[in-house]
């Protein structure tokens, strides 16, 4: 979404730039739920595993040798 100087009339159109510039230009995911969202610590739980899945596969082993969960 390209914009030009005065067309953001709506907020939404604001967020919506923002999403895009997010999702597509830095790389960031788009839950369309957030049913993995722990209120608890305040993030999504499923896409840090992920990250630490991606980023530390050694470390993540050992983590699942020690807590079974």
């Amino acid at each position: 979404m390209s914009v030009n100087k005065g067309q953001l009339r709506e907020c939404e159109d604001f967020q919506q730039l923002i999403i895009e510039h997010l999702t597509i230009d830095n790389g960031y995911a788009l839950r369309s739920c957030n049913q993995h969202y722990n209120t608890k610590y305040a993030m999504d739980t499923e896409l840090l595993f992920s990250f630490f899945e991606a980023t530390q596969p050694d470390v993540m082993e050992k983590l699942k040798k020690i807590y079974t969960e």
